[in-house]
């Protein structure tokens, strides 16, 4: 019976390690590895979803999709490589994160930028326990950022809106584990961390908390990721070599947007 039981066991993690494999490829197959920065015309993408679709700019797309053009259209398009290819009309193109592959019809190679940071949706893993085991008071805090966003870790600013004053805040900052990262006392209601104090790459959970005048302790919370270290050096290589126009300037934003960096997103 018991060599009976490690055989269906071995079996079992057999059919199971390809699954997963197969699985984790899907995964990185889903991330986006190029950004449509120009259109003109009616251009159209094929994906793994539903079928061709109209395709606009700052569109991602991921590894396989594909990219055509219309009689008297044009696209252009940037990989996460750095190369930037541009569409001439009734042509068409296969993504792949170094650049257009199964190219047919008119395409011309631009010139590059530097390699696009890796990007793709925030995720924060796992249910956020210790979130939820707090009571929070919704006319406490209005807003706190971040909350589901990224940030950088050595660029990293908490910020929140009391909906009445309160003489000081307490603010705490929790590693994945529970084990603190970070806390303080202030009256301000934005705080800088200090660099060195947040890891790249690393999920965090933050807290804020005051007291009212009856005693009474109230409460917000949130949670966020900072950007790994290669993202970070790839952004700052990108803004460095992108310009002040219109375009690049929505580009960079773009990237902030799809980075999670909400408040770099935004118009200045």
């Amino acid at each position: 019976m018991q060599t009976r039981r490690v055989v269906v066991l071995v079996a079992f993690i057999a059919v199971l390690t390809p699954l997963t494999t197969m699985a984790q490829r899907a995964k990185a197959d889903s991330r986006p590895v190029a950004i449509v920065t120009e259109v003109h015309g009616n251009v159209w993408a094929e994906t793994a979803g539903p079928g061709k679709q109209e395709a606009r700019t700052f569109d991602w797309f991921s590894a396989g999709a594909v990219l055509s053009t219309d009689a008297g259209a044009t696209m252009v398009v940037v990989f996460e490589s750095g190369k930037r290819t541009r569409l001439g009309e009734r042509s068409r193109i296969r993504v792949t994160a170094d650049g257009p592959a199964d190219a047919r019809g008119i395409t011309e190679p631009l010139t590059p930028v530097p390699p696009l940071p890796h990007v793709s949706v925030v995720t924060l893993e796992g249910p956020a326990t210790r979130i939820n085991a707090v009571r929070v008071r919704g006319d406490a805090f209005a807003r706190l950022h971040p909350d589901g966003s990224a940030l950088i870790a050595d660029q990293a600013r908490l910020q929140f809106e009391p909906v009445r004053e309160f003489s000081s805040y307490a603010i705490t900052i929790e590693r994945e584990d529970g084990t603190l990262a970070f806390d303080t006392t202030t009256s301000a209601t934005s705080i800088d961390v200090r660099p060195g104090v947040l890891q790249p790459g690393t999920q965090y959970y933050w807290r804020v908390a005051a007291q009212d005048p009856l005693g009474r302790v109230v409460r917000g919370t949130g949670r966020f990721v900072t950007l790994t270290s290669e993202q970070v050096t790839r952004r700052e290589e990108l803004r460095r070599h992108l310009g002040s126009s219109p375009a690049d300037l929505a580009l960079l934003a773009e990237v902030d947007r799809s980075l999670g960096l909400v408040r770099e997103a935004l118009p200045r």
